[in-house]
């Protein structure tokens, strides 16, 4: 994996943290409400480990936005197709 890819997760991760700490809750509060644990919402926070479309969504609806409010600043590997 090259280290563009590895920033687009922590991207995601970044802006995951935001709207949690705007919406003053923890990631313990997180997890449960999308069925996981805190340590996995701070790997998903830390880009440590990728978030599956899934979870993304599950996590976007607990966030009260829309799952690409969280991958907005993404950008796209450089030589892929968008």
């Amino acid at each position: 994996m090259s280290k563009k890819s590895d920033l687009r997760h922590n991207v995601v991760g970044a802006a995951i943290r935001r709207r949690r700490r705007a919406m003053n809750i923890t990631q313990t509060q997180l997890g449960e409400a999308v069925g996981t644990t805190f340590q996995q919402i701070q790997k998903y926070e830390s880009g440590a480990n990728r978030i599956s479309v899934c979870r993304l969504v599950d996590v976007a609806a607990a966030l009260g936005v829309r799952p690409e409010a969280l991958i907005v600043d993404v950008k796209p590997v450089a030589g892929r197709a968008p």
